[in-house]
């Protein structure tokens, strides 16, 4: 189909299994932890998007079949207007509800339910931009030089810390299906979604529309399969799976 790129993923998985710039898909999660994972094999072929009309086309026909309620409709918005009110409180309290002001806690409970009627209906490819405090107080003021190229001995940390290893986002995940949203950031994630993960597409609903914002729950983890340099030297091109 035109539009769509098919793309085959061979990686490894756990055996067990961000404050925004100037919109909710560009994030910053700063209470992020990685940590070593045990391995398993997996293989599967994921749909990637690189068509804005066919993106679209896609996501108002998986929009259309949650039926969200109106006021989880109106969480949801709040959510896209500003993430780090809502992501800020739930990352410092890593991921517990326990002391969240009662304003944001019951946005919380009504983006958490929303998730019940939105899942992915195939394994899809997603994307999502960074500033470089993605990488945590350690690197963040060190990955990009003056003329802002990546720096590669530092980089070489960042991957030494990060890569082949498991990362929890305590906060809701806000990604596009398209990678052009985010030409300008320093730090790109080509996340690997498969089949029944939850997820929605939200961009219908969006205080930001024209995005193609698709989002991801809350207490996500994902595994790093991958860290590369693009060829311009402008950015960290980060491959991970997310964890159903």
């Amino acid at each position: 189909m035109k539009g769509i790129r098919k793309s085959i993923l061979c990686l490894v998985l756990s055996a067990g299994v961000i404050a925004p710039v100037t919109t909710s898909i560009v994030q910053s999660p700063q209470k992020c932890y990685a940590c070593t994972v045990d391995k398993g094999s997996y293989a599967d072929t994921f749909t990637e998007f690189t068509n804005v009309e066919e993106a679209k086309k896609w996501g108002n026909a998986q929009y259309k079949k949650y039926g969200l309620s109106k006021p989880e409709q109106e969480a949801i918005k709040f959510y896209t207007r500003d993430a780090s009110k809502i992501n800020g409180p739930l990352r410092a309290n890593q991921g517990n509800e326990n002391g969240l002001p009662a304003d944001i806690l019951q946005k919380v409970k009504l983006i958490d339910q929303s998730f019940s009627k939105m899942k992915m209906p195939q394994n899809i490819i997603l994307f999502r931009g960074d500033d470089p405090a993605y990488l945590g107080p350690e690197f963040q003021d060190k990955i990009l030089n003056k003329d802002g190229t990546i720096n590669k001995t530092v980089f070489e940390q960042v991957k030494a810390k990060f890569l082949k290893k498991d990362r929890t986002e305590y906060g809701y995940i806000s990604t596009s299906l398209m990678s052009a949203q985010f030409g300008g950031r320093p730090i790109v994630t080509k996340f690997k979604v498969t089949n029944g993960s939850k997820g929605g597409y939200i961009d219908p609903i969006s205080y930001f529309p024209g995005q193609l914002e698709v989002l991801l729950p809350r207490n996500n983890s994902y595994y790093i399969s991958d860290m590369q340099i693009s060829p311009n030297n402008r950015q960290i091109m980060i491959t991970a799976m997310i964890f159903k």
